[in-house]
């Protein structure tokens, strides 16, 4: 019996010891985390307080205004509009040229592939980016690809030259723009989901168009130089843009070719052989196009968008319209509107 006490005793005494130690332990945990914690608050002030001091510094050096009422010159590249983004997955193959009056920036998030860009051939490595200018005739020659991805960013923009830096060149991304077009497609599925405008889409995207016009700028003097485009090429894009900017006059394969100071036969066989179309097709599908996007962005009438796409009556343009869009311009409209209204009410709801 004395044994059996004593070591209920050695235990008892045996588990003060455990608590005494783990309370020991207990404090100086709390000890540790606590300095830890206090020295990443104090290394987050003194980060702050230099960040502070480093802007009253930069702000001191500002330079004394001339006049106060004249700052910097405008920007040379005017914001890009009607913001449209999509994703190439799985095997992707065409097998007739594209021309349209849209920019189109390519990012290659993951599979090299080619593209046929204005008669040259483009390689475009997996973090390389290549900008396509409107009317530019191109095709993907992607063959026996399963795993690919790229980004589609497609948009509207007023002609600026300073953008003809980016003709015909991947361009590397920088590693600090990654994330941005992480931000752009999570703000772009958002506004997407709600049918709602967000200018930040715009301005993240503007942003990556100038940092990506800037590395741009870097690498001009690389020994990768692109070749002339094809006249062909170049003649189709020309007359494009003139189709573009006059699609609501009468518009005769004659005055196109005058334009471009070449014969009407030598303007259809470029049309021919880069796009596979006749001019009068790429004249209707120009106005069709135009008046899909007034559709959609407007809420003038059938009639006057008709006039103001270059057609001379109604039922010419209803005519085309559904040739090309397969369902009548009215439709097409309520069609936008109704999936809008699902939107706003998914919204509300």
């Amino acid at each position: 019996m004395q044994k059996v006490a004593y070591l209920l005793q050695r235990s008892h005494t045996e588990i003060l010891l455990c608590r005494l130690t783990f309370q020991r332990q207990c404090v100086v945990y709390r000890l540790f985390f606590t300095v830890k914690f206090m020295n990443k608050n104090r290394q987050c002030l003194t980060k702050t307080h230099n960040l502070e001091q480093s802007l009253i510094s930069n702000v001191r050096k500002i330079t004394e205004p001339e006049n106060y009422f004249v700052g910097l010159p405008d920007t040379r590249i005017p914001l890009p509009r009607n913001i449209l983004m999509f994703c190439s997955k799985g095997l992707v193959s065409f097998q007739h040229y594209n021309s349209h009056q849209r920019y189109m920036l390519i990012v290659n998030i993951e599979t090299a592939a080619t593209i046929l860009l204005d008669g040259l051939l483009i390689r475009l490595m997996p973090g390389q980016a290549l900008l396509v200018f409107p009317f530019q005739s191109h095709r993907f020659l992607i063959q026996n690809v399963t795993n690919i991805t790229w980004l589609y960013i497609t948009f509207e923009l007023p002609e600026s030259p300073t953008l003809e830096n980016l003709r015909n060149c991947p361009i590397e991304v920088p590693p600090d723009i990654l994330p941005l077009l992480e931000n752009l497609v999570l703000k772009y599925q958002k506004a997407l989901e709600h049918q709602a405008p967000c200018d930040e889409i715009t301005a993240l995207l503007f942003y990556i168009l100038i940092r990506l016009l800037n590395k741009s700028r870097e690498t001009s003097d690389s020994k990768w130089k692109p070749h002339l485009p094809l006249p062909a090429h170049r003649i189709v894009q020309k007359a494009s843009q003139y189709i573009l900017a006059h699609k609501a006059e009468n518009l005769t394969i004659a005055k196109i070719a005058a334009t471009l100071s070449i014969s009407e036969g030598h303007l259809r066989n470029c049309f021919h052989r880069v796009l596979g179309i006749s001019v009068t097709t790429h004249i209707r599908r120009t106005r069709v196009y135009a008046a899909c996007s007034l559709l959609s962005r407007t809420e003038s009438s059938i009639t006057e968008i008709a006039y103001h796409c270059g057609f001379s009556s109604v039922y010419t343009f209803s005519r085309a319209f559904k040739r090309e869009i397969k369902m009548a311009p009215r439709h097409y409209r309520n069609h936008l509107w109704q999936h809008h209204n699902v939107a706003l009410t998914h919204k509300q709801s």
